[in-house]
C-alpha cells in the first residue's frame, strides 16, 4: 500500500497515496473497475497489453521481477503496465510538506539502525536510548532512571520557555515489571538533556502518553 505503513488486512480495500507517476500502483483487476483501465505508467494489475496506456506494454511477473522505469515496492507477482523503451531518468523531485520537511512517505529506501528498520525517502534517524540502560545526555552524562521496556504511545510536549520539548511515552509492560510512562528531556538544538520516569505501577499503558 504506498503512502501507508502498517500491516493491512487481507482482502480489504484502502485509499491509498502514489508518492510519484513512477511508482507502482495497483488500480484493478481482470478489468475492473472498468473507469480505471486502460492502465497507465507503472500501474496493474494488467492481463494483456490491451489492458495498457497508448504504446505501454504489460509485464508479467511470476515474482518479484524489477520493472523497468518503475520504483517503489511492487506486489509479488502483480503485473504492470509500463514503456519498453523510455527515455532517460531523472530523479523525482519533492516539494516540502506543511512542516517544511521533503520525503516520499511510502518509499522505504533508507536503512536505519543497520537495517533492523527502513525508512521512508528523505528521512533519517539516530538511535537515542535502548531499554533496560541509562540513557545517554548531551555532555556526557547519564540518566538516573533507566529507559523503560516496550516503549509504546507517545506524545510531545513542548517546554514553556526554553525552546525544548518532552517526549512523554507509555511503558507497555505489567506493573510489576516496571510499567508506567517516562519522558525524554530535548533542549532547542534538538540534544537529548534528560530522561526520568513519570509514573509507575501501572499495566500495559498503550495509547498517548499526553495525559493528565
Amino acid at each position: 500500500m504506498p503512502g501507508c505503513v502498517g500491516v493491512v488486512s487481507g482482502a480489504t480495500d484502502y485509499c491509498a497515496y502514489r508518492p510519484t507517476a513512477t511508482s507502482f500502483f495497483l488500480r484493478g483487476n481482470n478489468g475492473s473497475p472498468l473507469a480505471n483501465f486502460p492502465l497507465g505508467l507503472c500501474e496493474g494489475d494488467c492481463d494483456s497489453d490491451s489492458e495498457c496506456e497508448g504504446s505501454l506494454v504489460c509485464q508479467y511477473r511470476s515474482g518479484d521481477e524489477a520493472v523497468l522505469g518503475c520504483e517503489g515496492h511492487a506486489a509479488s507477482g502483480e503485473d504492470y503496465c509500463h514503456d519498453p523503451n523510455p527515455g532517460p531518468v531523472s530523479s523525482p523531485t519533492y516539494a516540502p510538506n506543511s512542516f517544511g520537511a521533503t520525503y516520499v512517505p511510502g518509499d522505504l529506501s533508507v536503512p536505519c539502525d543497520n537495517g533492523k528498520v527502513m525508512l521512508s525517502k528523505g528521512m533519517g534517524c539516530k538511535l537515542l536510548t535502548t531499554a533496560g540502560v541509562k540513557v545517554a545526555l548531551k555532555g556526557g552524562g547519564l540518566s538516573v532512571d533507566v529507559m523503560h521496556q516496550k516503549a509504546d504511545g507517545a506524545g510531545v510536549i513542548p517546554h514553556p520557555t526554553d525552546g525544548g520539548w518532552y517526549y512523554v511515552s507509555n511503558s507497555e509492560v505489567d506493573a510489576s515489571l516496571g510499567g508506567g510512562v517516562g519522558s525524554l528531556r530535548f533542549d532547542a538544538a534538538e540534544d537529548v538533556i534528560g530522561y526520568e520516569r513519570n509514573l509507575w505501577g501501572t499495566t500495559r499503558n498503550r495509547g498517548g502518553g499526553k495525559t493528565w
